[in-house]
């Protein structure tokens, strides 16, 4: 099939008048015009349709503006819109459409968007990573039904940036393996990649830990997330979940932290301890830790930076007044045990 994308682009279906789905939009008369090409492609799939028909029942527009060199596009859930990049081309965009509105409706069925203070990262961070997984898969499969309706190149970019992930489910597909588990065996390569999952590894434990925003957490616990729901809320297809080994989500490698990612933590706890007299270990409790060498490390620095101070000004405020206020123990001995686990139900 791949070899069918690399064909001249010129019958390249291109759409025109209204979109074939109302999602409102905002822009330019020209970039209106090119967001309902965009539509129209996506909806050309039947499952693109019905993930476009999601974004649009929760009240989502769609609109276009500068987002950087790399970054393609944004779902933005407290403003119910999606943000596709002015720099990228349309076949790009189309999957860019496809993953973002994914998002929207992830969030829409009961998926965590954001940071929670009070919730555990151990059980937060397998959340956030599987909706990463599951919009991918979901951009990959739109961009093989487009496939059938002539429309190649979305396969082609899917190929170029998610090789693996792309392949995996066309050799699910071409060996006549049922749709929910060629998605599944899809969703789970997304993890593969090292490189790429330290960098969400810095937005999932470093960021937060870095600005203190656990410490913005007064419940006195850390509440795990219902996995089950939430596997349910991303992972939804044809009114069904589509995804059929949860156990393999409980590895170190998809559940924890690359030990790149620990040594900061460990600083980030160090550094806490020496200015506050506070333990803060207890937001990571439980988090395993898989090992990555050195390679892997150049490989992420390279790419994505390295990594920042354990904690910002801003954060170490936010950490001394909630030592202030009680809501982080502050021992003599400067340890404390690990704040007590709850459950939230969800």
């Amino acid at each position: 099939m791949l070899k069918e994308a690399f064909v001249s682009q010129e019958n390249n279906p291109v759409t025109a008048g209204k979109p074939a789905v109302d999602l409102n939009m905002r822009g330019t008369p020209e970039q209106k015009e090119t967001m309902t090409d965009l539509i129209n492609r996506v909806a050309e799939s039947d499952f693109g349709r019905e993930i476009l028909e999601d974004a649009r029942a929760l009240g989502y527009t769609v609109r276009m503006d500068d987002l950087g060199r790399t970054t393609k596009g944004v779902c933005r859930s407290a403003k119910k819109e999606i943000v596709l990049s002015t720099r990228m081309s349309p076949d790009v965009l189309v999957l860019t459409l496809a993953h973002e509105s994914r998002h929207a409706g992830q969030i829409g069925r009961g998926a965590i968007s954001g940071y929670i203070p009070s919730c555990s990262l151990s059980s937060l961070v397998p959340h956030k990573r599987l909706m990463e997984a599951d919009a991918v898969t979901a951009s990959i499969v739109v961009a093989e039904e487009l496939l059938q309706k002539g429309d190649y190149m979305p396969v082609a970019m899917a190929h170029r940036d998610y090789p693996e992930m792309a392949e995996t489910y066309e050799n699910a597909i071409e060996a006549k393996r049922p749709q929910n588990e060629a998605m599944t065996q899809c969703a789970l390569k997304w993890y593969d990649n090292t490189v790429r999952k330290m960098a969400y590894e810095e937005d999932q434990f470093i960021t937060p830990l870095k600005e203190g925003f656990y410490a913005m957490n007064t419940t006195g616990g850390y509440a795990d997330l219902n996995a089950e729901a939430g596997m349910a809320a991303i992972c939804s297809f044809k009114g069904g979940m589509y995804f059929t080994d949860p156990d393999a989500l409980k590895t170190p490698e998809r559940a924890g932290m690359s030990s790149y990612t620990a040594g900061w933590v460990a600083k980030h706890i160090e550094t806490c301890k020496a200015k506050t007299g506070a333990d803060v270990s207890a937001v990571v409790a439980d988090v395993p830790v898989y090992p990555v060498d050195g390679g892997i490390i150049t490989a992420k620095e390279r790419s994505f930076g390295t990594l920042p101070e354990p904690v910002s000004e801003r954060g170490m405020k936010r950490i001394e007044a909630a030592v202030k206020a009680g809501f982080i123990k502050k021992e003599k001995t400067q340890t404390v045990a690990p704040m007590r686990r709850t459950r939230d139900g969800r």
